[in-house]
């Protein structure tokens, strides 16, 4: 089994300006904080020691507000626990457990595949933020915690309280699933639930915070009023509400003319950004709805551009291309809006509650088609606007090394177009995109860290990249981190797609690696290029030995692309190597890729 890794919050280091010795940081760390004044024989300038003298008062007086308040009450333990897929889950509980220190709790920070029931029933006060992956499922790093905690043999938690922060989307029918089945399970389990569940849209700040602000008293007898974190007004942060706006420097066409797929290079400036970001991060773009597809929904609704609906400052055409969702409708959308239109095929597949068939009806329809299956019944402008989400940033692998481009980020994005009703209908963001041409206009923009996707922290491991079409993005991103590290680990990449000929996206990047040497093996899989389709799970089989041989060497594999299918096949792939090279059974080679996934050499960057 896997070592434990626990990660403790505490509060961040002092920066303190003056470079000392390392000798002299030792020497300042002798001095009692009762007497913040020096020796005429401290080895320390004039400077120095006006700064030192500053610094350890300072400490003088938190020590005594300190010790205040320890008098006052035991500091209260908190266990913050996240399961995430893209990295918002943990953020918000890194943060969470910040804030929780900064008002004098005592806090621990663990992924949930970190935790062993052992350890679970040893905690007292739990924070559990999880994300919901997929279609209701439990994102990656929590599905082996699932497991336990659903199984039979799970620990009694009665001495537990705990309270469930869930993060999902509304768009998907099991929204926050993952964070409903974990706040179920505990209290079947015996724990005490101090709060209410909370379940959050895409917009999770401000929902969050209020129930964080809720909680935390909770844990302290209601004796606590929480002392937010103070704001450097000179650090600027870029994040949803408050996006940078860079300029795009390259868009490139990568797939060749013959191609289905419209596959295109973005190159953003960050420049005086001071956005840094890693290898595995995703940049979130902040798009804007197709022109187009705002005037048909302005004529159909029979309203002109610059009608302002009540209770709104901008015009319906601003609101409709920046501020609303119209081009995939949520189920909520769909159920309210067939209440309005009594569509007779829409009422009755809502009615059979028959999953399948509602979303084969649905399929590639935008706001626009449901609006036209009763072109006769008229619907108000706020009441449309108010069955609307919000229009949500897009989120996408970097293609690039900050190593190798500095400020810059590279981005590898497909353009979805497709055909229904008789018109063509476009992904948003990807479109959007597509049609800035170089330094002419500038895009919002902000990194959303991902820790559960990293290259590992020893650069002498064999890594294995499984990633076609788009999903090649953080591949080429990986080589440039480990060819500017240096690092001496084998490298393995899978690719494919379609044609060679066409859809070999940064095919002159990629066979400089191999040529150099970095890329160790290459596997390429165009499913077109002969009779029989050939997918990368296939040449993955077709290396199975090595593969597993690999693997026993330690090491990581990383997958990035379609989550629905592409993703599970490789999975059950490995799942078929593992148990073949290994001479194992079911049991046995469940356990092997548990472990593996534990160590956290089994990474995953689905969509």
């Amino acid at each position: 089994m896997a070592n434990i890794r626990k990660k403790k919050v505490t509060q961040p280091a002092l920066n303190t300006e003056l470079n000392l010795p390392r000798d002299k940081v030792s020497l300042i760390n002798k001095f009692k904080i009762d007497s913040p004044f020096f020796p005429q024989e401290s080895p320390f300038s004039k400077n120095q020691k006006l700064w030192i003298s500053g610094f350890l008062e300072g400490l003088k007086q938190n020590s005594e507000k300190n010790a205040v308040k320890e008098t006052n009450s035991q500091k209260t333990q908190i266990n913050f626990l996240y399961g995430t897929q893209t990295g918002n889950a943990e953020n918000l509980a890194r943060d969470t457990a910040v804030l929780a220190a900064k008002n004098n709790f005592e806090t621990e920070l663990a992924s949930l595949d970190d935790v062993t029931m052992e350890m679970l029933e040893g905690m007292k006060n739990v924070v559990f933020i999880i994300s919901t992956y997929g279609e209701g499922e439990m994102p990656d790093n929590a599905q082996l915690f699932w497991e336990s905690l659903a199984s039979e043999t799970a620990p009694k938690l009665n001495d537990m309280k705990y309270g469930v922060l869930a993060l999902g989307d509304t768009s998907y029918e099991q929204f926050c699933n993952a964070g409903k089945l974990i706040d179920f399970r505990l209290e079947q389990l015996g724990a005490t639930r101090l709060i209410d569940r909370v379940d959050c849209d895409v917009d999770f700040e401000v929902p969050s915070k209020k129930w964080i602000k809720c909680l935390l008293p909770l844990l302290n007898n209601n004796e606590l009023v929480i002392e937010e974190p103070r704001s450097n007004d000179n650090l600027v942060v870029w994040n949803r509400k408050n996006p940078y706006f860079a300029e795009v420097s390259e868009n490139k066409l990568l797939s060749g003319k013959n191609s289905n797929k419209e596959i295109r290079h973005y190159e953003i400036e960050l420049s005086d950004s001071g956005i840094d970001y890693n290898v595995g991060d995703t940049l979130n773009i902040v798009p804007q709805n197709c022109p187009k597809l705002v005037n048909l929904i302005l004529k159909r609704i029979g309203v002109e551009k610059n009608f302002k609906p009540i209770g709104f400052k901008n015009s319906i055409n601003y609101l409709l291309l920046n501020k609303y969702e119209i081009s995939t409708p949520n189920l909520s959308f769909v159920e309210e809006i067939n209440l309005i239109l009594k569509n007779k095929q829409l009422d009755s597949l809502l009615k059979a509650k028959d999953k399948d068939k509602l979303e084969s009806f649905l399929w590639g329809k935008d706001i626009l088609d449901l609006l036209n299956l009763n072109e006769k019944v008229e619907i108000t402008p706020e009441k449309f606007l108010s069955l609307l989400k919000a229009l949500q940033p897009r989120a996408y692998s970097i293609s690039s090394s900050p190593k190798v481009h500095g400020s810059q980020v590279h981005l590898t994005i497909s353009s979805v177009r497709w055909s229904e009703s008789g018109r063509t209908h476009e992904g948003v963001c990807s479109n959007y995109l597509a049609k800035i041409l170089p330094s002419s206009s500038k895009v919002g923009v902000f990194i959303s860290p991902n820790n559960s996707f990293r290259l590992p922290d020893d650069d002498t491991s064999p890594i294995i990249m499984i990633g076609p079409g788009t999903g090649l993005a953080p591949f080429k991103a990986f080589l440039e981190e480990r060819k500017a590290r240096g690092a001496t680990g084998k490298n393995w990449l899978f690719f494919g797609d379609q044609t060679r000929e066409n859809d070999f996206i940064y095919k002159k990047e990629i066979t400089d690696f191999e040529n150099s040497g970095l890329l160790n093996k290459l596997d390429l899989a165009f499913s077109r290029d002969q009779k029989d389709k050939v997918y990368v799970q296939h040449k993955m089989k077709d290396a199975s030995n090595e593969i597993f041989k690999w693997l026993e060497e330690g090491a990581y594999i990383y997958v990035c692309g379609d989550a629905k299918y592409m993703a599970k096949d490789v999975d059950n792939t490995l799942f078929e190597i593992v148990k073949k090279e290994g001479g194992f059974n079911d049991d046995q080679t469940k356990d092997y890729i548990n472990n593996f996934k534990r160590e956290k050499r089994y990474l995953r960057d689905v969509y």
